[in-house]
């Protein structure tokens, strides 16, 4: 038996890679940073196994649709920490939830009385991005599906508002700078002044001290010059 996938155009940040084993099928490009699609028949039961390995953002949620039926278990449900997850089956589908940043991963078994010839639809909600889809055929009496989904933390990116209040506000801030810069100078060559025009008035005291002394010297050395020619 030999499967065949199709798949919706993905966003950049979603991760898919299904496998059923052994025979590969080549699949269309579909945007999907990779898309690998195995089947392997059983001659007793005719069973299809199917692997997912997807990715998306908090919260991440996974919706799997299949063909009516009365049998199907879900099993395995892990995570690789303690975190927060719903998971809800129905004869029509699983749609499973993760909550937390981590890795889940489930099993999940459908089973049909005759083999069953279906379109499986999967839906991927990635936070507040739209739903991507990928919807693969299949072929079988049992579907085994094996889902490993790991939830990230969405990357916050600035708004063209962010980077412009963030633009303003430097170049505010290297303004405000400039300006104190500036007062400061002013403020040195203020205080340059001031001890200069203080170094200038001291000088001038000491001249005119050193004037009157040289005055009253001369003086003095005038009068005793007349008192020793009298």
């Amino acid at each position: 038996m030999r499967g065949k996938a199709r798949s919706l155009p993905a966003l950049a940040f979603l991760l898919v890679t299904i496998s059923c084993s052994p025979l590969v099928a080549s699949p269309r490009n579909t945007g999907v940073s990779s898309l690998i699609v195995y089947a392997v028949a059983d001659e007793a039961t005719t069973v299809s196994a199917v692997t997912m390995s997807l990715q998306g953002y908090a919260t991440a949620r996974i919706v799997i649709s299949y063909a009516y039926t009365n049998s199907f278990t879900v099993s395995n449900v892990t995570s690789l920490g303690r975190s927060m997850y719903k998971i809800i089956s129905s004869p029509m589908g699983i749609e499973f939830e993760g909550v937390d940043v981590d890795r889940y991963t489930f099993t999940a078994d459908v089973r049909y009385a005759t083999v069953t010839d279906q379109l499986i639809q999967v839906a991927i909600f990635s936070a507040e991005h739209p739903p991507e889809g990928i919807e693969y055929n299949v072929r079988g009496k049992v579907v085994k599906i094996t889902v490993a989904l790991t939830v990230e933390k969405e990357p916050k990116y600035p708004t063209a508002e962010e980077v412009a209040e963030a633009v303003v506000k430097q170049m505010s801030d290297s303004l405000q700078q400039f300006q104190v810069q500036q007062q400061k100078l002013v403020n040195q060559v203020s205080d340059t002044i001031v001890s200069i025009g203080s170094i200038a008035a001291i000088a001038f005291v000491l001249v005119v001290v050193l004037l009157i002394v040289v005055f009253r010297i001369h003086r003095r050395m005038a009068a005793l010059s007349e008192r020793g020619i009298g």
